[in-house]
């Protein structure tokens, strides 16, 4: 479930984005939100799994996300770059569904990565602030 908090906010955002610049839903657009999901679930997988290894680890939630972050954030960072970087180039296309497709993924990208570095590591201390795990030593 808390998979899910930051790909409803991508998409949220996402379609907004689309409803305020005029962006019509075609083939290409209304498929950025299939992308937006299975991208958004991966970042958060990343995130959750990191986060309740280093929880088993430390003990601590606050140090078991900092260190989530330094691991798992870093690859989605540099993931969230590249990719995007690679739909952006899509803006030079000729055709202006295309267009709208490489700017719509790589808005879903920044998104979705930022959504799961943002809010789901405050979903995971609220839901684990009374946890008191003793770390493996």
């Amino acid at each position: 479930m808390f998979a899910t908090i930051p790909v409803v906010a991508t998409i949220i955002v996402l379609f907004g984005f689309m409803g305020l610049t005029g962006i019509p839903l075609d083939i290409a657009t209304v498929l950025v939100g299939s992308i937006a999901l299975g991208i958004g679930i991966d970042y958060s997988i990343h995130v959750i799994t990191g986060f309740n290894f280093n929880l088993k680890e430390t003990g601590d939630v606050h140090k078991a996300i900092e260190n989530t972050i330094k691991t798992s954030g870093k690859a989605i960072v540099i993931n969230v770059t590249s990719v995007a970087a690679g739909f952006l180039v899509l803006l030079f296309s000729q055709l202006v569904p295309l267009q709208s497709f490489g700017l719509l993924v790589a808005i879903s990208m920044v998104g979705s990565g930022f959504g799961a570095l943002t809010l789901l590591p405050v979903v995971l201390i609220l839901t684990n602030r009374k946890v008191k795990i003793s770390a493996k030593n």
